[in-house]
């Protein structure tokens, strides 16, 4: 049986801005996957539920890079935890109701186009709700509202998809220093449009190419998120130590030289790394 636990939460303002996020938590190898990611026009609880699909198609693409064979979806089990009741309840027991009694077919389910998605999103995967308190001090809980409040509030600054940002968290009681985390973000305007304007199988397709190519290198291999930072971090070194080395010829004194050469070895350590 393998075991994932999703954390999620998201939310919109009057400014048809919207952000959404989620902590994936791989349970069997203990490790942490943290997804950002911003869009236009949406309400609250469109957002919510998309927060939960960024955990469920990173779960797909994990699965399906992590092993040789097909998985059986029976067999893995997902916890979401979510301070919106209506993701919670919709998904574990509403949405089965909705289908028994006919109202997908006769397209009376509000955000239908959105649980056409969830259906085909999720797969088999056994689901049990787990229901917090928002702005209570759950650790994740609240990780997750600040990060899906940042993309809400930058969304239009244009920040490159498919990156990581270390976001600040709010400095507590006692607390000495803010805690920081790198948040991988993705700017999902387009495939968001396409789940709120046309169909759910429309999107599930976009949505699941989108975050294979910004998830998954040419390896392939998913890599962890300390792996993608050290592939940036290497990527912005070479950038450096190319563009120190283009120009030493027009820059003055050893100090500058002997920092490009630095920064070439410091390049060439996480390139073996990370090999």
């Amino acid at each position: 049986m393998k075991e994932f636990i999703i954390y999620t939460d998201g939310s919109a303002n009057s400014m048809n801005n919207g952000g959404s996020a989620c902590i994936i938590q791989d349970v069997e190898n203990l490790q942490n996957y943290n997804l950002m990611c911003s869009f236009g026009e949406s309400t609250n609880n469109q957002a919510e539920l998309f927060a939960t699909f960024l955990g469920y198609e990173f779960i797909n693409q994990f699965l399906y890079q992590q092993s040789e064979e097909a998985v059986d979806t029976k067999e893995v089990m997902v916890t979401i935890v979510s301070d919106s009741q209506y993701v919670l309840a919709s998904s574990t027991k509403f949405i089965y109701d909705w289908q028994k009694d006919g109202k997908f077919d006769r397209g009376e389910v509000k955000n239908q186009h959105f649980w056409e998605a969830f259906l085909d999103l999720k797969r088999s995967y056994q689901l049990y709700p787990e229901h917090v308190k928002g702005h209570k001090g759950h650790g994740e809980n609240e990780k997750c509202d600040h990060a899906s409040g940042w993309c809400r509030e930058n969304h239009e600054k244009n920040f490159a998809s498919g990156t990581f940002i270390e976001l600040e968290y709010p400095k507590k009681r006692k607390q000495k220093k803010r805690k920081r985390e790198y948040w991988f973000y993705m700017n999902l305007d387009s495939v968001f449009k396409i789940l709120r304007d046309g169909t759910g199988e429309e999107y599930a397709q976009s949505f699941g190419e989108t975050i294979a190519a910004s998830l998954v290198f040419e390896n392939p291999k998913l890599l962890t998120m300390e792996e993608r930072l050290v592939n940036d971090m290497a990527h912005k070194l070479y950038e450096a130590a190319a563009l120190g080395t283009k120009y030493k010829h027009l820059l003055q004194g050893e100090k500058v030289l002997e920092l490009v050469n630095k920064v070439s070895e410091l390049y060439v350590e996480l390139e073996e790394e990370s090999a």
